[in-house]
């Protein structure tokens, strides 16, 4: 079975070659499986990966985007600024440019700009 890196690294290819469809069930099967495995990291990644918040924009999906995006902060890891909370303002920022924000899509972009730049 591949790993949450490599099925992460799937879903991006898939979604860079505009693959959405499928994509969604895929995303949710990855979703379901890895919160039945008690795969923490898979499961956060998941939610919080850019291409898979595009698979659910795509589908005309924001609140599931949202919600998915919520869920995975609450998970993710707070001790440091890891890649989830990288790719959390990415997809923040993409959400509120769907629904034609583009104030909040700024505001988020300048509050996450300091401990982005912070991490080095």
């Amino acid at each position: 079975m591949p790993s949450s890196k490599a099925r992460s690294i799937a879903l991006w290819s898939s979604a860079l070659r505009g693959r959405y469809r499928e994509l969604l069930k895929d995303l949710r099967h990855q979703i379901a499986r890895a919160d039945d495995q008690g795969d923490l990291y898979g499961a956060t990644i998941a939610r919080m990966n850019p291409n898979g918040q595009l698979v659910l924009l795509a589908a005309d999906q924001p609140d599931l985007a949202e919600t998915w995006l919520a869920e995975g902060r609450t998970r993710a890891s707070h001790a440091a600024y890891h890649l989830e909370r990288y790719w959390a303002l990415g997809s923040a920022v993409q959400l509120a440019l769907y629904r034609q924000d583009s104030e909040r899509a700024w505001q988020l972009l300048t509050e996450g700009w300091k401990p982005l730049a912070a991490a080095g």
